[in-house]
């Protein structure tokens, strides 16, 4: 499994967005468009990888210089309870500290 920060717009970027609305907005009844991402491109997104397949994706907002906020975390359905979101927070976590 691949650790990686996701570039706004790439394809990984198209596959953390189908995920997300499958995961998140599909069971709300909504829908991600394409008006609703473009604030994205100023925030820090990153993924869980493998076989070139996003498996969990999270988007960090930088709050202030020392700050952000996790928002729209999804794991893929078929790899839920498998400790994926955990693992993905860590090395978030451990990614954005070594960031100056």
């Amino acid at each position: 499994m691949i650790f990686r920060e996701i570039e706004f717009g790439s394809e990984a970027y198209r596959q953390a967005c189908d995920l997300r609305q499958e995961v998140l907005r599909k069971p709300l009844g909504r829908n991600l468009c394409d008006e609703d991402l473009q604030p994205e491109a100023a925030q820090l997104h990153f993924g869980l990888f493998a076989d070139g397949n996003v498996l969990a994706c999270v988007i960090a907002v930088p709050t202030s210089a020392t700050e952000v906020r996790l928002r729209q975390m999804a794991v893929t359905p078929a790899r839920h309870k498998q400790g994926l979101g955990r693992r993905l927070l860590g090395l978030v976590e451990s990614e954005l500290l070594r960031w100056p």
